[in-house]
């Protein structure tokens, strides 16, 4: 292996840490939350991409029912 990739392997584990802490601080505030909590049943929705679908949601009632929130969704 040679430096550069050296320094970029270096790079990456320092941006790991702080991105586990966001990630974290992210589960721990959205808990509770009963979106956040369904979304994550889904295959392949982690707790990053359920936090993302969350906020670009909002206010789920605001879709006056499932398939409205699906068209939204695309």
């Amino acid at each position: 292996m040679n430096e550069d990739d050296q320094a970029l392997l270096k790079l990456v584990d320092e941006l790991d840490a702080p991105e586990c802490l966001f990630n974290g601080r992210i589960a721990d505030r959205l808990r509770d939350h009963a979106g956040y909590r369904a979304i994550q049943q889904l295959p392949d929705i982690d707790t990053t991409l359920a936090a993302v679908l969350v906020a670009e949601m909002g206010d789920v009632h605001r879709f006056a029912s499932a398939d409205r929130l699906c068209s939204w969704a695309g």
